[in-house]
């Protein structure tokens, strides 16, 4: 009879620790994502659901990007360790991926999606001189816990790219990231198909924040294209015997 309460009662302690785990509301699990976003100037607001299951709304900065649901595995969560699917929805921006974070580290692995530049405009602080759509399919990105960017691997591109004010279109630009996996160094190739000129470039980006960027921009011939020639004379110099005008900057990025 003793043993028989005695299991009973180890019976109750198990299930009832269990209803508590599964029942853990998502704020438990927010706080210690936003200590990892903060480097990123981004957190999670207004969480609702439970820690294994939930939702809240993403922000980065000033601006709301959009509802973030997630589905972490637990016994990483319960260790300190996020692992977790998410999904990020707004109304200009769908993407989701595998999320891994620590303390010194936050990596998303399957990263796909979309959204329009002008959001993207608005996150990074930038005048939103340019329009488009941008998709990703990115193998890898990976974030130290100071918010540099360590690694990326992958695809970027704009559809239907162009610049309003200038009255310019880019076509399709396409960006495509290499990392070493090390965190020094990260490659990209910029290139374009359609608009009103051609672009071919590089950027390279080291100790996850210093960036430069050598880009080539050629006009496709035709009258219609005069003024922008003149526009990139007057900005860049005189275009090389190729008719390429060839356009060097760099800088910092800042978490």
């Amino acid at each position: 009879m003793i043993k028989k309460s005695i299991a009973v009662f180890l019976l109750f302690i198990i299930a009832y620790g269990v209803f508590l785990i599964y029942n853990t509301p998502s704020s438990w699990v927010i706080s210690r994502v936003n200590s990892q976003l903060a480097p990123l100037q981004a957190r999670i607001g207004d969480p609702r659901g439970s820690a294994w299951s939930g939702h809240g709304r993403l922000e980065i900065g000033t601006v709301e990007v959009g509802r973030i649901n997630w589905n972490p595995r637990m016994w990483p969560l319960l260790t300190g360790h996020l692992e977790a699917n998410l999904h990020l929805r707004g109304t200009s921006i769908d993407a989701h991926g595998r999320l891994n974070a620590s303390r010194s580290m936050l990596r998303v692995a399957g990263l796909k999606g979309r959204a329009d530049l002008a959001l993207l405009a608005r996150i990074a602080g930038m005048p939103d001189t340019a329009q488009g759509t941008l998709t990703a399919d990115l193998k890898t990105v990976r974030v130290s816990g100071q918010g540099l960017l360590q690694d990326a691997q992958g695809e970027i591109e704009v559809h239907d790219a162009r610049l309003p004010s200038l009255n310019v279109s880019l076509g399709t630009l396409t960006l495509r990231l290499k990392g070493t996996g090390t965190g020094n160094t990260i490659h990209a190739v910029l290139n374009n198909s359609g608009g009103d000129l051609d672009i071919n470039g590089q950027i390279t980006l080291n100790d996850g924040s210093r960036y430069t960027l050598v880009a080539y921009l050629k006009p496709h011939a035709g009258q219609k294209n005069d003024p922008m020639r003149d526009a990139l004379s007057a900005m860049i110099g005189s275009p090389d015997a190729q008719g390429r005008y060839r356009y060097v900057t760099s800088g910092r990025l800042t978490p």
